[in-house]
């Protein structure tokens, strides 16, 4: 529900073609995967698919957690959420350094969810 309220609100339609990168919340190694399908970035039980044929790494079509994810950044629980948009932030300016994608990124989501998985926060942002 707070990806379709962000993405009413940003006036996207298709998430799959319009966002370039995404940071979603994936403090576990499966939860990139259950994220993106929620998130509309992609089909049911089509993330495992995407992921294995390289399209969501950081040079391909849809850079997933170019961050290297939660896990990659020792999973500051709390700071999770800020993470996530500062990583989208860096990303759109162009100043991730080694993790920057490698394709030009006008529109980018940071998720995060918690609160014993109450609340889900959904950011889009665009330059």
């Amino acid at each position: 529900m707070a990806a379709q309220m962000a993405y009413r609100m940003a006036g996207i339609t298709n998430p799959r073609k319009e966002i370039d990168v995404a940071e979603v919340y994936d403090p576990f190694d499966y939860k990139e995967l259950h994220h993106m399908e929620g998130l509309g970035l992609a089909k049911k039980c089509e993330a495992p698919k995407l992921t294995k044929e390289g399209v969501t790494q950081r040079d391909g079509d849809l850079p997933i957690n170019p961050s290297g994810g939660l896990l990659g950044v020792g999973n500051p629980i709390a700071a999770a959420g800020v993470m996530k948009v500062a990583e989208i932030y860096w990303q759109l300016a162009g100043k991730a350094g080694k993790r920057q994608v490698k394709k030009p990124v006008y529109t980018g989501l940071a998720h995060a969810w918690g609160d014993l998985m109450q609340a889900s926060t959904v950011v889009v942002m665009r330059v």
